[in-house]
């Protein structure tokens, strides 16, 4: 007797539609897990200086993200607005997202050098000055 599970029945019912992709193999779902495994650990490690928070009312924090989402232009960054805003530098990115735990911003960044990391945290802090005016925007 066949015994099927999740993972047969996704393939059976692929059997009726030859444009279904192939799901990736058992090898390449281990290696993307160790990729995003490396990834963890990495952000984990981030240095204090690469962190910030943007200390702020938790009743205001997710309409402050709003107007930062809105708002939030840099020229020479590609942006990505899902969880936060996140701008991708050639040599480097910035992010500013709500902390899901405390009454804050989070911000990190990440640059080449040292000379990259304090551009991009400039930028960054300008940006949330112009958008958010009052609010204390230094760590």
């Amino acid at each position: 007797m066949q015994r099927y599970n999740h993972t047969n029945m996704r393939n059976l019912e692929d059997l009726d539609n030859p444009d279904a992709p192939e799901p990736p193999s058992k090898s390449q779902r281990k290696r993307d897990m160790h990729a995003l495994q490396e990834m963890g650990a990495a952000l984990v490690e981030l240095p204090p200086e690469r962190l910030g928070r943007i200390e702020m009312p938790e009743e205001q924090k997710f309409a402050a993200m709003e107007t930062i989402s809105r708002g939030f232009t840099l020229d020479d960054a590609r942006l990505s607005r899902i969880d936060g805003v996140r701008a991708e530098f050639a040599d480097g990115w910035g992010l500013v997202r709500a902390s899901n735990t405390s009454a804050a911003l989070i911000c990190r960044f990440e640059g080449r050098d040292e000379a990259t990391l304090a551009r991009i945290e400039a930028a960054f802090l300008a940006e949330i000055r112009r958008l958010l005016p009052g609010t204390n925007v230094s760590f």
